[in-house]
Parts: structure tokens; C-alpha cells; sequence
């Protein structure tokens, strides 16, 4: 499959030059046209994919889709969460819980796709870039790529439909990746089951870890995680445990639970319409706009979050999220 020459691309036909469009021999192409912000999602580039590819639906011309990003830096990096934010602080948390749900609504498109969809995770594959690829019929990753669902250290949780991914890992290693939000190379991904081996990418350096990790992970009760991490005898297990502090108590407390949450849902409709709950609570929550303010707005990275500590947060707490 030869991927059209950068000068073959056009903008879209509804006027954005965010996303890029090409077709050639049956497949259409779609490029996300952000280099300079790691090509991050905005409102408009994910209304203009929902259009496009109802579009290609019924078209018979269009066989299989091609996503890839401008540039070598990134897939996606994620969602414009400053964009988000700003919603929030400017008295609309609707608009920033109608971004997630278009976003959330884009990624159960492409994961359900009628037509064949390759997503080319290359550099930067984190969050809503995720959405966008770890759902799709192939996902060929670079050996550049670098994976990830951060959200915990901004006051959010691992979305886009993601737990239903890490819920089904092996042992506790999706309950690591969501709960601390760690980067991932090519091969660690794979295992992950975010996507799909292409060349020789050996094995994954996690599996050196997961004795610890399936110790620790273990179980409902954040409070408990954090303390087998910081009791542990493996260094490796006491410098997650730091790690974990630093994030939100709140944030870190849901996306445990939504990871077990994720493990009984029956499809990835189900786990999108879960998120697009939990993702009003966390916007309601604070946390999130504390800590898009300190880890990308101010950049003190010193957030105030709600909660002081993991041990503060009630069973409670986290089930008004999920109802909110």
C-alpha cells in the first residue's frame, strides 16, 4: 500500500486544514495536520472525521482507510485539554463534556469501521491518539512510537475506551499502565495489546518487572496498592510508588476502578458510554483543570489537588463520579 506524497494531500472539503485527505486505488487517506502541537485532536478535526468517514461508508469507491500523522514527531498526542479547560474555567462544562463524548463517538466509528482501518502509530501515541488507533482493524507501530494514557497525572482518567484494552492484559499490567499513566516502547505496546508487531521488535522490557507489578496491582483498593508499592523490597516498586503519589489521589483511585469496571462491559460501545459518564464526573471533580493548569498552562507542576493523599479518597468519592 503506497501512502500518497505529502503534495497529494488536501484539506478537507469543509474547510479545515487540521486534517488532510487523499485516495488512491480504492483506499482514502486521512492525515492529522497538527505537527506543531503533536497533532492533538481539536473539536473541529474530530467533527470533520465523523463527516468524512460517514461519508466513506457508503461510498463504493472506498475499500480500506489509512490514518497516519504529518510529520515524524507524532500520531496523536492526545485531546487539546488546554482547549478543554479553558471550557471549564469559562463557566461551560458542557462544552468540555461534549468534546469528550465526539471524541469517544470517533473512536467507537473507527473501532467498529464497516471497511478495513489502519492506524500508523508512529512517534507520539498517547490518549485520544490512542482512541484513534488502538481499537482499529491494524495498527502497525514504529519502533519509534511512544505509548501512553497520562491522564492520571492531570486530573483525568484512562479513556477513550482504553480500560477495556488494559483490563484484559496479562496479570496487573493494564491496572499499571492506567493507574500510573507510564510511556511505553514499541514492544511493551504490543503486549499491552495496544497494537500490532511489525519487524523485529524483541521482547518487552515490562516482563522483567511484572513479578512486582501483578504483586502490587492486585485488587480494588488504591490505598493498599500504594502501600505494597512503598513496602516492597524491588527499588523498582518504591519508585512506582513515588511516581503514583504525584498524581492525582482522585484520578488515580478512578482509573482503578475503572479498570475493573471495564472487564465486565460487553463491548467497546458499552466502555465508551461508561467514559463519557465518568468523564462529566472528573470535569465536575476539579482535579482536571488543577492539573492541566499545572502540568501544561502555568507549568509550576505544582498541583493542588482535592484529595492530599490516595489513603483520603472514599469508595464513595469515586462512585459519585460514575454517577454524576
Amino acid at each position: 500500500m503506497k501512502t500518497p506524497a505529502p503534495q497529494e494531500f488536501s484539506p478537507s472539503p469543509r474547510g479545515t486544514d487540521e486534517v488532510l485527505y487523499a485516495a488512491g486505488g480504492g483506499t482514502a487517506y486521512v492525515r492529522l495536520n497538527r505537527p506543531k502541537a503533536l497533532n492533538s485532536l481539536t473539536r473541529v478535526m474530530v467533527e470533520d472525521l465523523c463527516i468524512q468517514l460517514d461519508e466513506w461508508v457508503t461510498d463504493d469507491r472506498v475499500t480500506a482507510i489509512v490514518l497516519d500523522g504529518t510529520g515524524d514527531r507524532a500520531l496523536c498526542a492526545g485531546g487539546d485539554v488546554k482547549a478543554v479547560r479553558a471550557a471549564i474555567v469559562n463557566g461551560d462544562p458542557d462544552a468540555a463534556v461534549d468534546f469528550w463524548a465526539r471524541e469517544y463517538d470517533l473512536a467507537l466509528r473507527l473501532g467498529t469501521y464497516p471497511k478495513p482501518v489502519t492506524a500508523h502509530m508512529r512517534g507520539v501515541v498517547m490518549g485520544g491518539g490512542l482512541g484513534l488507533s488502538a481499537h482499529v482493524t491494524h495498527r502497525p507501530i514504529g519502533p519509534d512510537a511512544r505509548v501512553a494514557m497520562p491522564e492520571t497525572a492531570i486530573g483525568f482518567f484512562p479513556d477513550v475506551g482504553i480500560t477495556r484494552i488494559f483490563a484484559r492484559t496479562p496479570g496487573e499490567l493494564g491496572t499499571y499502565a492506567a493507574v500510573t499513566g507510564a510511556t511505553f516502547g514499541a514492544a511493551d505496546a504490543v503486549l499491552l495489546g495496544l497494537a500490532d508487531p511489525s519487524g523485529d521488535l524483541g521482547p518487552a522490557p515490562i516482563l522483567v518487572q511484572q513479578n512486582w507489578i501483578d504483586e502490587c496491582f492486585a485488587g480494588d483498593d488504591p490505598a493498599a496498592i500504594i502501600g505494597r508499592l512503598e513496602s516492597h523490597p524491588a527499588s523498582e516498586a518504591r519508585e512506582c510508588a513515588a511516581e503514583v503519589r504525584r498524581r492525582s489521589p482522585l484520578a488515580v483511585s478512578a482509573a482503578l476502578a475503572r479498570v475493573r469496571r471495564a472487564a465486565t462491559e460487553a463491548d467497546l460501545a458499552e466502555t465508551l458510554a461508561v467514559d463519557t459518564r465518568l468523564a462529566r464526573g472528573m470535569m465536575l471533580a476539579g482535579d482536571f483543570t488543577e492539573g492541566v493548569r499545572a502540568k501544561l498552562v502555568d507549568k509550576d507542576d505544582r498541583p493542588r489537588w482535592r484529595h492530599a493523599r490516595i489513603e483520603d479518597v472514599t469508595p464513595a468519592d469515586v462512585d459519585a463520579l460514575f454517577s454524576a
